[in-house]
């Protein structure tokens, strides 16, 4: 018996085969409640629904919107969600009633928030939100979520925050951006228990580390699983902390790419033999003229994997291929 379906749509009703148990659907016109109302009718036991409004005409622009009544209570039974390039600001309250939800995807480039009811989803093990390019908060009570092990929130632009302590979420592995706030149950300090993070983090906001204690305190060089990581200021021109030592935030031992974005005063990279790639952006106030300025600490071959160093100003661009301490690649000083 085949469990999976797929259906176009561009009526009132669908008819899913019996026994399906996985549907995905695409919209060739607007759909309606009764659409949805007419799956749960028909196949109350849905695991897998997979909703995509496909419009092959700008003019359908309009037609993108999902039902304003959609009831997701009719769905109880589904454990993984996938809803894409839809128009809707939110989403309704009753999705806090799939409570055997683990995977859930909304890429909608008009939602700006999510509803708290959200937080009710105690096994959801992956939210990925990328592409929600004007979401501006996520849910407060997030923290609530114990079993996340993915928040993927890459390209959500208009997101100011982090929800308070995102540190209980000890089972997160892919946590895309961090942003470091003022309040110290959003401080850079949250990531300290997060053990298990891997593959691309982002972290935003280190105008708000003032102390080399608080640096230390997020432990970014004993998550072993992270690959690429982007460290990121507000603004290179801002006045410097005297407790500040961004140093503290540039020890790795696993890390393949490195990007350091607005650092206010860089005199040292970082220290890492596993380095393949290092990009320095916008760091106007970089107290040096070529890689033999910098200071590595443990002798000429720290960077002795480094194969592309990249620096960005805005003045000017450059790649920097062979240095002293950096055997693969040369070197030429920004001018």
């Amino acid at each position: 018996m085949n469990e999976c379906c797929n259906v176009v749509a561009d009526g009132e009703i669908i008819n899913v085969p019996e026994g399906s148990r996985h549907l995905s659907m695409s919209f060739k016109t607007t759909p309606s409640s009764s659409i949805f109302q007419s799956i749960h009718q028909s196949k109350p036991n849905l695991r897998t629904l997979i909703s995509l409004i496909d419009m092959p005409t700008v003019d359908s622009w309009q037609g993108r919107r999902l039902p304003t009544h959609l009831n997701f209570s009719a769905f109880k039974s589904l454990r993984a969600m996938s809803l894409e390039d839809i128009r809707v600001t939110t989403l309704p309250d009753s999705i806090g009633s799939l409570r055997h939800l683990r995977y859930l995807k909304l890429s909608c480039d008009e939602l700006t928030s999510l509803p708290e009811s959200i937080c009710r989803l105690r096994t959801l093990q992956t939210l990925k939100l990328m592409n929600c390019s004007e979401l501006q908060t996520l849910p407060r009570e997030m923290s609530t979520m114990i079993n996340l092990r993915h928040l993927d929130i890459k390209k959500c632009y208009r997101l100011r925050e982090m929800p308070i302590r995102m540190g209980e979420l000890t089972c997160l592995q892919t946590l895309s951006i961090f942003i470091v706030g003022p309040d110290s149950r959003r401080h850079i300090k949250e990531l300290q228990g997060l053990d298990n993070l891997g593959g691309e983090l982002t972290v935003k906001g280190l105008e708000h580390v003032t102390s080399s204690k608080d640096a230390k305190e997020a432990m970014l060089m004993g998550k072993k699983n992270l690959r690429t990581l982007s460290l990121d200021w507000s603004d290179s021109r801002m006045e410097e902390k005297n407790d500040k030592d961004e140093h503290q935030l540039l020890q790795f031992h696993s890390l393949k790419k490195l990007v350091i974005r607005r650092c206010p005063k860089l005199e040292r990279l970082p220290l890492s033999a596993s380095l393949k790639r290092l990009d320095v952006e916008y760091c106007n106030e970089m107290v040096l003229r070529s890689l033999k300025d910098l200071r590595v600490g443990r002798g000429v071959e720290i960077f002795n994997n480094l194969a592309v160093f990249t620096y960005f100003s805005m003045s000017k661009s450059q790649s920097v291929n062979r240095g002293v301490s950096a055997p693969h690649i040369t070197s030429t000083p920004n001018n």
